[in-house]
């Protein structure tokens, strides 16, 4: 899957604000977690091909209990990164949650912050064919502008459901997220895949905000 100018391929930990209640009362702060492994994209591991021309430097922290699949040169041809969450679902091994990293680039003569209006709408037409092939139900939740730990965004949202390898239905949460770098022509393609087999998933809301993905998402920053 392609746009005209942009490919799908994917600083602190976490930004932590302080927030009240209603009585003024300060909120406690969350425990920082500790199970985190920081991942670092280097050019050098990425020789050849898009992920070369268009190379965008960034790093995130990925739970320890999930598993790295791409982020070499030698793997995927596409993403920097790809981390997933296998978990024993009703006996069987399921991949329960998903993200990944990849870039996309603007038109000549323009920024990827500039380019967010021309190519962030284009997200669902050209994404959901291919991913209604294993979500038939798909739906589209939200669409628009966005910031991400600052960073000016773009993003689409979508719920579908699936089997499971034992028959039951499971709902699924897709989250596409553009990202800009305040320069330059490259930003990245974020991709979130989540779904109800996780305790803090209840909506495509929570997708990239809590649990294991919000950590993820959290701790992405340029470099």
């Amino acid at each position: 899957l392609g746009f005209a100018w942009w490919d799908t391929r994917e600083a602190p930990w976490a930004h932590i604000s302080s927030y009240y209640n209603s009585d003024s009362t300060p909120a406690p702060t969350p425990t920082p977690r500790t199970d985190l492994i920081v991942y670092f994209n280097e050019k050098s591991d990425f020789l050849t091909g898009d992920r070369s021309a268009h190379f965008v430097g960034f790093r995130l922290d990925y739970p320890q209990a999930w598993t790295m699949k791409w982020g070499t040169r030698t793997q995927d041809k596409n993403n920097f990164i790809e981390v997933e969450h296998p978990r024993t679902v009703n006996g069987s091994s399921e991949t329960t949650e998903q993200f990944n990293g990849g870039s996309f680039h603007a038109p000549p003569n323009q920024t990827a912050v500039s380019a967010l209006a021309l190519i962030g709408p284009m997200i669902g037409p050209q994404l959901e064919p291919g991913m209604k092939k294993g979500f038939p139900n798909l739906r589209r939740t939200s669409q628009g502008a966005t910031t991400i730990n600052g960073y000016s965004a773009y993003e689409y949202s979508a719920e579908g459901s699936k089997k499971d390898k034992s028959g039951k239905d499971a709902t699924m949460w897709v989250r596409f997220i553009l990202v800009a770098p305040p320069t330059g022509p490259d930003g990245v393609l974020i991709t979130i895949l989540s779904s109800s087999y996780e305790p803090e998933m209840h909506s495509a809301g929570d997708v990239g905000v809590n649990g294991d993905t919000g950590a993820l998402l959290k701790s992405f920053v340029f470099r």
